[in-house]
């Protein structure tokens, strides 16, 4: 079977993952963050393209887009919001016969949308429990989608990204332990611990998110027309930030200069988050999760060879 022409919306750490993943190159679309007051018509403009070039064909959109994180101001969370909306609006005002051969996928957030402490093992059955505006956000986003599938009949994967790490990380944002932590290590910068070192995490590698991704946008999903599916992109391991720390020191054998500070842990910081995947079981089949150490050892890689390059460490 053909692969579909994918049109993908945002460039960075996932989005690169999916591009590398997929088995035709991606059409890709760069949202300018900077003028906001014309990002919309862009994104529109370049979704209304897209679709006319297809041409019957089979098609899928994959939106990996967004500045966000957590404490970033409702009204910025808003504006990408409203970019997401543009592109589901482009798609819908396209032919039926144009909107029955697509597919779309979204990269949204396992952390954000369930983040408070639970006993047990958060799975795609599991309640969302948003306790910052990022993840409130993030559920918002997905209501969105879910509102589009059903009305338009477009088959729609909501794909929750736990922890995410690996090479393309853009750490100008204020998230990525693992690489935030090697760049320190690799700068021989003393690093602040602000939540305690047995916090459980799960650390899930880039290129596996983008595999996984890739796999569900290249398969052809029209039998699933109108449904929202759920999907946890996530490695299925609990690991502690104390464990991630040793794991680093061991690859990069420089001394760390780690401290915990004894600032009172924020809500939206919850000690514990366990994800077990149990929907959609071949895209974990395409993608085997890879090991931690492993996945260091390629950030630690890629983080010298940047600086051996005479670029930023990141």
């Amino acid at each position: 079977m053909t692969a579909p022409q994918t049109l993908l919306i945002g460039a960075g750490q996932v989005g690169q993952a999916v591009a590398a993943a997929l088995a035709r190159p991606p059409s890709t679309v760069q949202v300018p963050w900077e003028e906001p007051a014309s990002t919309r018509e862009v994104i529109g403009d370049a979704v209304q393209r897209f679709l006319h070039d297809v041409e019957g064909r089979r098609w899928a959109l994959c939106w990996s887009a967004g500045k966000g994180v957590v404490g970033t101001p409702r009204a910025a969370l808003a504006l990408e919001r409203s970019y997401l909306a543009a592109a589901l609006a482009a798609v819908a005002a396209s032919p039926a016969g144009v909107r029955a051969n697509g597919q779309l996928g979204l990269a949204s957030s396992a952390g954000g949308i369930h983040a408070r402490d639970r006993s047990g093992a958060v799975t795609e059955a599991s309640e969302p429990t948003p306790v910052s505006e990022y993840g409130h956000h993030k559920l918002r986003q997905e209501q969105d989608v879910r509102r589009f599938a059903a009305a338009s009949g477009l088959p729609c994967l909501l794909g929750r990204i736990s922890n995410v790490y690996g090479p393309g990380q853009d750490l100008r944002k204020s998230q990525g332990f693992i690489s935030v932590l090697c760049r320190a290590m690799l700068r021989r910068d003393g690093f602040v611990l602000t939540v305690p070192p047995d916090t459980i995490r799960d650390f899930v590698y880039g290129a596996d998110v983008g595999r996984r991704m890739a796999a569900w946008l290249e398969a052809d999903h029209r039998d699933l027309a109108g449904a929202a599916a759920v999907k946890l992109l996530v490695s299925g391991r609990s690991t502690t930030l104390h464990e991630v720390i040793a794991v680093v020191r061991a690859v990069a054998r420089v001394p760390a200069r780690i401290t915990v500070s004894a600032l009172p842990r924020p809500d939206h910081q919850p000690l514990r988050t366990v994800f077990h995947s149990m929907s959609l079981p071949e895209l974990d089949r395409a993608a085997p999760t890879t090991s931690l150490a492993e996945g260091v050892h390629r950030t630690w890689q890629h983080l010298l060879h940047a600086a051996a390059a005479g670029g930023t460490a990141g």
